[in-house]
């Protein structure tokens, strides 16, 4: 059987050249806030229906579109390692690779880039010493790879040259 959970994660509203969003999680909150203080224009895009199920990217800025994850969903979806191995509930022990699969989905049918910051807050990074960002980049091919707090001026000077060049 199908085993379907809620994820209980904060949402939270921010300021966008749209007016008020909701973004979900504190990772997404940070990327919408330094989007619209760098003057990136940026919605919450429409949920898209691929051959995996109907998936909603977290942001899109000019065609391009942004995925924000924590180190341990990363893991979880490239199957290396489940969310929570000690969980009671089952969903939270399983690896899932469907969320990928329908990023990897869309990034070939836009053929534009797609971007996976990975978010480096205290409570993920020490998962992270066991999955080093070589061989995240390599299971990653395609999408544009940002780590970290440090990168995240990288990321928006990338989408930014991109709406200059394109």
């Amino acid at each position: 059987p199908k085993i379907t959970f809620k994820m209980f994660c904060k949402w939270y509203n921010v300021n966008s050249s749209e007016g008020l969003v909701k973004v979900q999680g504190l990772g997404e909150k940070e990327i919408a806030e330094k989007l619209s203080e760098a003057d990136i224009s940026w919605v919450r895009p429409e949920r898209i229906k691929t051959p995996f199920g109907y998936y909603t990217p977290d942001f899109k800025c000019s065609g391009i579109f942004l995925e924000v994850k924590g180190t341990r969903t990363l893991m979880m979806l490239l199957g290396k390692s489940s969310m929570l191995d000690s969980a009671k509930k089952d969903w939270a022990r399983d690896i899932n690779d469907i969320s990928y699969k329908k990023m990897v989905w869309l990034l070939e049918e836009t053929k534009k880039p797609f971007i996976i910051y990975i978010n480096d807050s205290d409570n993920d990074s020490k998962y992270f010493k066991n999955f080093p960002l070589a061989e995240i980049k390599k299971n990653l091919k395609g999408f544009k790879i940002f780590y970290g707090k440090s990168e995240i001026q990288k990321c928006l000077d990338f989408i930014k040259n991109y709406n200059i060049n394109k």
